[in-house]
């Protein structure tokens, strides 16, 4: 006699172990790009997908009492005539208590969620609320930091039967006026106090200076069948509007009927790929403000072929060269696909500096692809036409450039942007920029970077930089203010020059005292920003 119970059991763990399939998938997909990385890329990406790990533990768990009640009805004894039938149909009652929790258990719903989502950063995360308390978890950090994605399996039975233990009555109004000074932490709806936590967390755990986004799925109500629910709803979608000064945060909430539900549950091969891509390169603007470590990293010959190592090249000039041998053109390529078919600009305090270094110690194909760059000759003189710069480009790398790649670099004219401090309290008194510019602009150590990065800034164009310590510093400076810092892009890999000679000797005895001291301040303030959270996507902390 055939037992139904056992066979759904036996369905039931064929689920689960799919489900923990796809998450080793994942695993395997992230180990593999991380191991084609680059070592500085590397250094950048945890050893493991944040959360991952734990999140494949918890969802084993599914299977142990699976694999008991497989293991128990094995054997063929479930009908046998020995058994009297009431104490068959009490372990029958047992038995799919166990499956029921089992088949309602939330993980397959939230893990068809994540697989819809771009640029996964972490999974399972709590974050800080700034007294000692921690946010409800949150299912997966997506956007690459931007958005939190909390998935709820209540139903809309339950969530109406909160509602009312909660004093909600039907004919509440859903206009902004009924909203009450209440954080909503305090409420018997679930949805409008988790909501409330996240939109408190976001704004103290800025990634890239702003709030993430908070996003709450909600795959078991369909929006627009119970007018109630959907004031709720609605009221819930508002948590993040700011009272006074404080931050806005955009609250987003998918229904069963929503786009984000309807848009289906993408391939595997399709899911992994948009998990583990940079979302950051699809908020890029039209127009790029070039710094100037990404000019040089753009012109220097490591970047763009063999480089012979000579004696008097720095330690990180040398892992460079050799990063290179073990991947070449990977990082020429990865430069390419932030600025390609992009409007490149960048100031004129960048451009002067960015040629004072290649004239003093780039090569001659280095000082001829930086005059290309900018439409020059290397003798300085900017023709009257830019004929076929990509391919007088081209002829000096080893590695394919973009037919989109558009050239010449436009420079930004002291007239256009005055980058003195003069200029951008003017800016500040006219609401061009924001107050903490001021901070910002006291806080860089250089005035190229002041121009770079306070133009960008006043432009609202982003700033692409393969400085990671300069963009950092400005997020840290920023997060202190309520106000939004610049759009930044940062590339991963920064290149540096294969100098034609060492740094003459006086010079050197000249700068290496200040240059020494700026190094230790500037890696005393990297550990520090490190130890606060300033370092990169706020991630939180991992869910208990």
């Amino acid at each position: 006699m055939e037992d139904n119970v056992a066979s759904l059991a036996q369905a039931t763990l064929e689920k689960v172990d799919a489900l923990l399939g796809e998450m080793a998938a994942l695993n395997d997909a992230y180990q593999e790009r991380r191991a084609a990385a680059t070592r500085f890329e590397r250094r950048d990406m945890p050893i493991d997908l944040p959360g991952l790990n734990d999140l494949i533990a918890s969802s084993k768990g599914l299977r142990h009492p699976l694999e008991k009640v497989v293991r128990a009805r094995s054997g063929g004894n479930a009908g046998a005539s020995s058994v009297k039938d009431e104490q068959n149909g009490e372990r029958d009652r047992k038995d799919m208590i166990v499956l029921s929790s089992v088949a309602n258990h939330p993980g397959a719903q939230r893990w068809d969620a994540i697989k819809r989502c771009h640029g996964l950063a972490a999974l399972r995360r709590q974050f800080p609320l700034g007294d000692k308390r921690l946010s409800t978890a949150v299912d997966a950090v997506v956007e690459n930091g931007a958005e939190w994605l909390k998935v709820s399996v209540i139903t809309e039975r339950k969530l109406i039967r909160e509602m009312a233990e909660d004093g909600w009555h039907p004919d509440d109004s859903d206009d902004d006026s009924s909203d009450s000074d209440d954080d909503g932490e305090g409420t018997a709806v679930s949805i409008a106090r988790v909501a409330a936590l996240l939109v408190k967390a976001a704004r103290l755990n800025r990634c890239r200076s702003r709030p993430p986004r908070v996003h709450i799925y909600l795959p078991n109500i369909s929006e627009g069948s119970v007018s109630a629910v959907d004031k709720l709803l609605s009221k819930v979608r508002r948590a993040g509007i700011p009272k006074g000064d404080e931050r806005p945060v955009e609250v987003t909430i998918s229904c069963a009927n929503s786009a984000f539900a309807k848009s289906g549950v993408p391939s595997l091969e399709m899911a992994f790929a948009n998990l583990l891509r940079n979302t950051q390169l699809d908020c890029l603007t039209p127009t790029l403000n070039m710094e100037l470590t990404l000019l040089i990293s753009l012109v220097s010959d490591i970047t763009h072929g063999d480089t012979e190592v000579k004696h008097w090249y720095g330690t990180q000039t040398v892992s460079h060269i050799k990063d290179e041998e073990q991947a070449p053109g990977i990082r020429l390529k990865g430069l390419y696909s932030v600025i390609r078919n992009k409007h490149l600009v960048c100031t004129d305090e960048v451009m002067r500096e960015f040629f004072n270094v290649t004239n003093d110690l780039g090569t001659s194909t280095t000082q001829a692809r930086a005059a290309i760059l900018f439409g020059r000759t290397q003798e300085g003189v900017i023709p009257s036409e830019y004929r076929d710069l990509r391919s007088r480009f081209q002829a000096l790398s080893n590695y394919p450039i973009p037919e989109d790649l558009r050239l010449p670099i436009r420079t930004v004219s002291k007239d256009e942007f005055d980058d003195s401090r003069e200029n951008v309290e003017a800016l500040v008194e006219a609401d061009a920029l924001p107050r903490v510019a001021l901070d910002v602009f006291d806080k860089l150590d250089r005035q190229y970077h002041r121009a770079c990065y306070l133009y960008g800034w006043v432009k609202n164009i982003t700033t692409v930089s393969a400085n990671s310590l300069t963009v950092q510093q400005v997020y840290a400076v920023v997060n202190r203010s309520p106000d939004i810092g610049p759009d930044m892009f940062c590339a991963p890999l920064v290149i540096g020059l294969n100098t034609v000679r060492p740094c003459p000797e006086d010079r050197w005895n000249g700068l290496k005292d200040a240059k020494h001291a700026r190094r230790d301040a500037r890696e005393k303030e990297a550990k520090a920003m490190k130890e606060a959270g300033a370092w990169g996507p706020a991630l939180g902390v991992r869910s208990k």
